[in-house]
């Protein structure tokens, strides 16, 4: 029987000259229904760690922090309860909490799958030594997984060890395909430009245009690289592209901006205020890019 812990509906209508003992009837009957249902799963573990991962599965992040909740005090070795439970609670924000229950399943159960959660949670704190510790030790145990490689690659950015991210993603450009082998080459691009290797960031970036053309990073980066250069024409109309493209009202804002300041650079200015205007009413952060607008165009925020 699979076993659900919301409350069971009733397909009658209850009309307006419904008693008041009729519906205390009705609410006592669903209330037992409810609990005969929570009784029969408690006598099945594995169906309520089931059911956990189904609640997770939904995003009813709080039942199923309930239902791991449950099956921990019964018994505190199911690591996959404790994982479980990790993961509902950073989904809720509670990242701390999140990393104890990863850390006690990994004590149980040294799965790469609990080691894995546990080095994304740490990324997200910005704990980056410790995340990167963690994918070396989920690597030691699953070196054939491409998710745990891109979980370390990151990592690898974030630590600014950008050679040793570069021989990652090199080696995961070849897999894989959409958004995420887009954000692979998008990687590249990054490690490539901050080394200063202008050439090979450019021809990283363009690939992950290519294989996906909604990624706005990538766009907005390879735009920005010919604004650098003072490529004027070519970064015009990089952004111009990349406008047909998204569908993010910040990202479209940074496009806006960055070609505006394309024909501000061509000394357009009328072109380039028109731009400006669109950034800003699509709510550009003006304390980063209010003193370049207002020298060319002057007070336009009304």
């Amino acid at each position: 029987m699979m076993c659900d812990y919301s409350t069971p509906r009733s397909s009658a209508i209850v009309s307006p000259k419904a008693t008041l003992v009729n519906i205390i009837m009705k609410f006592h009957i669903t209330y037992w229904l409810f609990f005969l249902l929570v009784v029969s799963c408690s006598q099945s573990p594995n169906k309520l760690l089931n059911l956990g991962y189904e609640f997770l599965g939904k995003g009813l992040n709080e039942k199923a922090d309930s239902v791991f909740s449950e099956i921990i005090r019964n018994d505190g070795q199911v690591s996959l309860a404790f994982n479980g439970r990790g993961m509902a609670k950073k989904r809720m924000g509670n990242l701390e909490g999140a990393i104890a229950d990863y850390s006690i399943a990994i004590e149980i159960d040294s799965n790469p799958v609990h080691i894995s959660n546990r080095a994304i949670a740490y990324s997200k704190l910005g704990k980056y030594l410790e995340a990167h510790n963690d994918y070396l030790l989920v690597l030691e145990r699953d070196s054939g997984n491409s998710d745990y490689w891109f979980g370390y690659g990151e990592v690898l950015i974030k630590l600014e060890d950008y050679n040793k991210a570069i021989i990652v993603f090199e080696r995961l450009n070849t897999q894989g395909s959409g958004h995420r082998l887009s954000k692979v080459w998008e990687n590249l691009g990054f490690c490539y430009n901050k080394k200063e290797e202008r050439i090979k960031a450019i021809e990283s970036y363009k690939e992950a245009i290519r294989v996906d053309s909604s990624n706005s990073i990538a766009f907005n980066e390879l735009g920005a690289i010919y604004l650098n250069f003072g490529m004027y024409v070519i970064s015009r109309e990089i952004f111009k592209e990349s406008l047909s493209y998204l569908n993010n009202t910040e990202d479209s804002a940074f496009a806006f901006y960055h070609l505006g300041l394309s024909y501000d650079f061509l000394e357009e200015k009328d072109s380039a205020c028109k731009y400006y205007q669109m950034s800003i009413n699509l709510g550009i952060d003006e304390s980063i890019v209010g003193e370049t607008i207002q020298g060319t165009c002057g007070d336009i925020t009304n």
